[in-house]
């Protein structure tokens, strides 16, 4: 599967859960939701179903550049 982004954004870490959806973290340098500030780099959390489609994205970041280091996710 691939995970396409409109963006300039990578996918640093990919989490799977029980039911086919995982997660998917990584940086991005634009605004991946209508209304969140374009900072220079900002970190993100998407949840995709099975298929890969967007459940939900969280973006996380200052004006500063933010760097993933590590992404975990506990069970349901």
């Amino acid at each position: 599967m691939e995970i396409a982004f409109t963006l300039k954004a990578v996918a640093k870490a990919l989490v799977l859960r029980s039911d086919g959806s995982f997660y998917v973290a990584g940086e991005t340098s634009g605004a991946l939701i209508a209304g969140v500030a374009d900072h220079a780099v900002d970190i993100f959390v998407q949840l995709r179903n099975a298929n890969g489609d967007v459940t939900w994205t969280k973006q996380f970041g200052t004006t500063a550049h933010e760097t993933l280091l590590v992404f975990s996710a506990a069970q349901d």
